[in-house]
Order: structure tokens, then C-alpha cells, then sequence
């Protein structure tokens, strides 16, 4: 089972942000759909990094209630990790619980092409994979 798979039912919409966005506006964004992350892409939609509640809070505990006003690309995370259409879930939903992060960009042609969550695979699986299927899967997940 592959994420394409997953995005076909799912849907390919992301949140995007712009870098020079200010921290209040996103938040005001995040706040509005009820999200997590934020994806902060160029005029292209070339990923730069990931705009997140946690990274709002490292911001906040660094800088105190001065970021509001700063530049999500100040406090965003840059190195972000993404899949392709083509990678397993189980393989995707690995990388996750190996860096302890629950979103990963989906790219295609160097641009953003979608968004999946652990949650998202996990009821994905759920509602699609066959108990031996699910069995084979959890087991190859790093549970840290």
C-alpha cells in the first residue's frame, strides 16, 4: 500500500504558508482550520520547511511573546523530512516514529503535492488492510 493510494481517498490539499507570513497570521490560519503544521512553501510550492505548533513553542521559550510579530522562515523547521507518491505507508509512517514527528510533506517533481499524518495511515490501514496485513505493518514500526 502506497501513499498515493492514501491521497486518492484523502484528498491532496495543503495548508501552505509563505515565509515572510508572520507568526500571529499563521497561528490565526492554524487556529481557523484547526491544524498542527503548516507547510511553508515558495511562488513555486518548493517546500522550505514546516511551520508547527512545537516550533512555536521553542520559539516562545527562547524569545518570550516577542514572536508574534517575527517571520514564520525565523522560527520554522527547515530540515523536513518527505515522501513520494510511490512509498509504502509503512515505510512513511517508520520514518515518523523514528524522528518522533507526525506529518511529512508528500513531493512530486520537486514540488508539494500533499500532506499525510500518522493518523491518516494509521486509518487508512484500518479501514483497508487485512488483519495479517495490519500485523505486518505495527511490527515494522519503530515504537519508540
Amino acid at each position: 500500500m502506497n501513499i498515493k493510494k492514501l491521497l486518492m481517498e484523502k484528498g491532496t490539499d495543503v495548508e501552505t504558508v509563505r515565509p515572510e507570513t508572520q507568526v500571529q497570521a499563521a497561528l490565526q490560519a492554524m487556529m481557523a482550520r484547526n491544524i498542527g503544521l503548516l507547510v511553508v512553501c515558495d511562488g513555486e510550492q518548493r517546500i522550505a520547511g514546516v511551520f508547527s505548533e512545537r516550533d512555536l513553542a521553542r520559539a516562545v521559550a527562547i524569545h518570550g511573546g516577542d514572536v508574534a510579530t517575527q517571520s514564520v522562515k525565523d522560527i520554522m523547521t527547515r530540515d523536513v523530512a518527505v515522501c513520494r507518491m510511490g512509498d509504502k505507508m509503512e515505510d512513511v509512517m517508520d520514518q515518523m516514529t523514528r524522528g518522533r514527528f507526525r506529518h511529512m510533506p508528500v513531493v512530486e517533481a520537486g514540488k508539494l503535492a500533499g500532506i499525510v499524518s500518522s493518523t491518516d495511515i494509521l486509518r487508512y490501514l484500518s479501514e483497508h488492510a487485512t488483519s495479517a496485513d495490519r500485523a505486518m505493518i505495527l511490527s515494522k514500526i519503530a515504537w519508540a
